[in-house]
């Protein structure tokens, strides 16, 4: 992973290890992927569980105000932004304020984040979770 990409997420009390990063940004478990090589080389996964009605509206209000060079998708477990920019300091520079704009439409729309389980919404119990791997993904599903 790119230095100062890796420091970014550092800063932001994410574990880097390798092109991955993992942590909780604003109450969301975060899984990070960074492939320099890729269309949208950072790619962040916001676990989180939202209903039917507020996953329409979240996605409608993401894709409405999404920097240029992004795509939102909703995935079973959450929801995906991946982002580009011209030169990765350029996209370091403004993913602040991009992260802080997807965290708020999320929680506006009523997501559960850290402590529920992303595919029914109930609150997970950790001796009752199972871990589940999907791909790259790792999460505690009930």
């Amino acid at each position: 992973m790119n230095k100062k990409f890796a420091e970014f997420l550092t800063q932001r009390n994410l574990s880097v290890n390798g092109n991955l990063a993992y942590g909780v940004i604003a109450g969301f478990e975060t899984n990070v992927f960074y492939n320099a090589a890729a269309t949208f080389p950072v790619q962040f996964h916001f676990s989180c569980f939202l209903d039917a009605d507020r996953r329409s509206a979240a996605l409608n209000l993401l894709t409405a105000q999404k920097p240029k060079q992004s795509v939102v998708q909703l995935t079973p477990y959450g929801l995906t932004l991946a982002v580009n920019d011209l030169t990765l300091n350029r996209l370091i520079n403004s993913l602040d304020e991009t992260l802080k704009n997807v965290c708020n439409v999320l929680h506006e729309n009523g997501a559960l984040g850290i402590g529920y389980c992303p595919v029914c919404g109930k609150e997970l119990d950790f001796e009752q979770s199972k871990k589940m791997q999907r791909g790259r993904l790792h999460r505690f599903v009930g």
